[in-house]
């Protein structure tokens, strides 16, 4: 570092900057470099929760709060638990995944932290980036960014445009009431009025939970309505009249594929700013994992992380904005169609198909799962709007 300027500079010290930081202090490649994180926070709450699945420990299992090796979903028409293997589901509190990166970032003498905004960033004609902050200008080789700042859709789409949105309690009983080897990920034996909405419910020991009410629609609930539909669940569906309330966590995630600004050469947009959330389902830990590795891989071999292919994408968003529209048009068959899938379907190839990893025929055998004819039309108004 010279001054203001440094080798690389990451915009926002989210999931995605602090994954791809980490990725970057374990290559010995990066230890002389310097490496400015700005974030307009120091993060040192437990403000979110991510959840994940994976078949191998990866370089955060040492901050996995819970996993889980069974899974169920639930339905008016049957409930299915099924065994992972070979994967587990796995929960990483963000409050232990901040702490953990910046204690490793703290003994590496190139890194610095600079809690400031972001208001701009260019790139200039000899390719060095320009980031203005409310803190002064700084100066990097290449950016990566996480802000919305330099990342905003292209234009608005004829693409289908939902929100997911929820809230989450995590809850201690006076008894045990759960299953700490077992996952709901889906309990759809709620009212499905306000759209596709099901429960969420993840137990970290026999007494102790987090219960997630989640509707899939265009609008946003009062804030009250998600308290007194977990509290009908957990007196209704899980017969539990007493508990305590230990945290609360909410977020809205838009289900959506709008094409966003490509990076330049010289600022790399990751995280959501990447388009590393999954449109139907609002996953993301894995997607930024996958494309952090990449980059770090591809800066080690001194390669252009800008050419860097994302395997499946396409074909995935494609998958995606399908399911969209059913459920945009029928929110009254998101229980129906979710419910088939898990219940027609091994678990393996479900996690491969979510996670873009599935073969021609994982796709095929899924698709037999649902209603041919109504994701038929919809793949044909989808094709329609591409062209």
């Amino acid at each position: 570092m010279t001054g203001n300027r440094y080798d690389y500079i990451i915009a926002g010290g989210g999931c995605a900057g602090l994954s791809l930081l980490m990725r970057m202090l374990q290559q010995d490649q990066f230890r002389n470099k310097s490496i400015l994180l700005i974030d307009p926070q120091h993060k040192n709450t437990n403000d979110k929760t991510w959840c994940f699945w994976e078949k191998e420990p990866d370089i955060f299992e040492p901050v996995v709060f819970h996993s889980w090796c069974k899974a169920g979903v639930h339905s008016d028409t049957g409930s299915v638990i099924f065994d992972l293997a070979p994967y587990r589901y796995k929960m990483i509190r963000s409050i232990d995944f901040y702490e953990y990166v910046h204690t490793r970032a703290a003994a590496h003498a190139g890194v610095s932290a600079l809690q400031a905004t972001v208001t701009d960033m260019h790139q200039l004609d000899n390719g060095t980036v320009n980031v203005q902050t409310d803190q002064g200008a700084f100066y990097a080789d290449l950016v990566f960014n996480s802000t919305p700042l330099q990342a905003q859709p292209v234009k608005q789409t004829q693409m289908p445009r939902l929100l997911q949105h929820f809230k989450g309690w995590l809850i201690e009983t006076e008894t045990g009431c759960f299953d700490a080897e077992t996952a709901t990920l889906m309990d759809f034996r709620v009212s499905q009025e306000q759209g596709t909405t099901f429960v969420y419910v993840l137990p970290v020991s026999e007494k102790q939970a987090l219960v997630e009410y989640t509707v899939f629609s265009e609008t946003v609930l009062p804030g009250h309505v998600y308290d007194e539909r977990i509290e009908s669940y957990l007196r209704n569906n899980l017969g539990i009249q007493n508990r305590k309330i230990l945290h609360e966590e909410a977020g809205v995630i838009p289900m959506n594929n709008d094409p966003y600004n490509n990076s330049q050469s010289s600022i790399i947009h990751i995280g959501t700013a990447g388009g590393q959330v999954k449109a139907s389902t609002g996953y993301a830990f894995r997607f930024i994992q996958k494309k952090t590795k990449a980059i770090v891989e591809a800066l080690v071999r001194n390669e252009p992380v800008t050419q860097l292919k994302e395997p499946g994408k396409q074909k995935a968003i494609f998958y995606d904005n399908i399911l969209l529209r059913v459920l945009k048009q029928h929110p009254q068959l998101g229980s129906i169609v979710f419910s088939r899938i898990f219940s027609r379907n091994p678990p393996a190839r479900i996690l491969r198909f979510l996670d873009n990893e599935s073969s021609l025929a994982d796709d095929l055998q899924i698709m037999c799962s649902v209603q041919a004819g109504l994701f038929t039309r919809a793949a044909f108004q989808e094709l329609m709007a591409r062209m």
